[in-house]
């Protein structure tokens, strides 16, 4: 985790491209997660960059989830975009 976090700070849009490549199923789950908060708490505006060129709808929307537990409070237009990403109430 602490080499992971420091990759992150150092370049997070290339551990989070690592992380899609070559892990699978809940380790790239667990991975990104990892990634996007401690992103988050740092930088935000970088967290928000690498939440939009995640490919996968489905990770976009559990990204969605972990950010909106990080934004920062005068963020209204990211928090709006990120609630937008979420799934909505009765569709799979």
């Amino acid at each position: 985790k602490q080499y992971g976090n420091a990759w992150a700070e150092r370049d997070v849009g290339a551990a989070m491209s690592w992380t899609m490549t070559h892990l699978k199923g809940k380790q790239r789950m667990e991975w990104s997660h990892i990634l996007l908060t401690f992103t988050a708490e740092e930088n935000f505006d970088a967290a928000m960059r690498v939440w939009r060129s995640l490919p996968e709808k489905t990770m976009r929307e559990e990204a969605a989830k972990w950010l909106l537990l990080k934004i920062p409070a005068d963020r209204a237009a990211d928090k709006a975009l990120l609630e937008e990403a979420m799934p909505k109430p009765g569709k799979w």
